[in-house]
C-alpha cells in the first residue's frame, strides 16, 4: 500500500529541506510520484519517490520518523559513539603528554615571543657594530658582502640558541585532579 505525504512531510523524511523537494516537484523528478489530493494539494508516494531518487539526499542513515523509539535509539546511538570518540582522543591526548610528545600552546608563544625578541635585537645592533667600518668604504659589493656577513651572523646565533618548551609549569594538564 502507497504511503502518501506531503511535501514537507517528505522533505523530514530524506532529511532535506522543504525546498528541496519542491525544486523536484517543480523539476518533473517526481512527476510519477505525485497524486493531487484534497484542496488541490499534490502529495507524494513516499515508497515510489524513494526508488526514484535512490539514496540521493539522505543522511548518514535513513530514519524511520513514525517511530519514535527507532529515532531515539539511533540518536541514543550516536551519542553514545560521539562519547566515546571524545573519550578516546582525551586518552591519546594524556598519553601523549605523558610521553613529552605535547607542547602546550603557552610553552610555544613564550619562545617564539624569546625568538623575536633575540632576533630583533640581533638585527638592530648591526648598525652599531659596523658603522664605522662602513663609513670608511666605497666600494658597494664590499658594503653589501659586509653587511650580509653581520646578518648571517645574527641568524646563526638565532639558530644555535636552545630555547625550552618545557620550562616547568608550560605543561598544564587539564584534569589535574585525577
Amino acid at each position: 500500500m502507497s504511503n502518501y505525504m506531503s511535501a514537507a512531510q517528505y522533505a523530514k523524511h530524506r532529511m532535506v529541506d522543504r525546498s528541496t523537494v519542491k525544486q523536484w516537484l517543480n523539476e518533473g523528478k517526481l512527476n510519477n510520484c505525485v497524486k493531487i489530493g484534497s484542496n488541490n494539494r499534490k502529495l507524494i508516494d513516499q515508497d515510489r519517490a524513494d526508488k526514484v531518487l535512490g539514496g540521493k539526499d539522505l543522511g548518514p542513515e535513513k530514519i524511520n520518523h513514525n517511530s519514535s523509539d527507532n529515532n531515539n535509539n539511533g540518536n541514543l546511538t550516536r551519542a553514545r559513539a560521539a562519547k566515546t570518540a571524545i573519550e578516546a582522543k582525551n586518552a591519546q591526548l594524556k598519553f601523549e603528554a605523558a610521553a613529552g610528545r605535547l607542547v602546550s600552546k603557552d610553552a610555544v608563544e613564550d619562545v617564539a615571543t624569546q625568538m623575536a625578541t633575540i632576533t630583533r635585537e640581533s638585527l638592530l645592533t648591526i648598525p652599531d657594530r659596523i658603522s664605522s667600518q662602513l663609513s670608511a668604504m666605497t666600494d658597494i659589493s664590499e658594503i653589501n658582502i659586509l653587511i650580509r656577513g653581520e646578518i648571517e651572523i645574527a641568524l646563526d646565533n638565532l639558530s644555535k640558541s636552545n630555547f625550552n618548551f618545557f620550562s616547568g609549569d608550560n605543561l598544564e594538564s587539564e584534569n589535574d585532579d585525577e
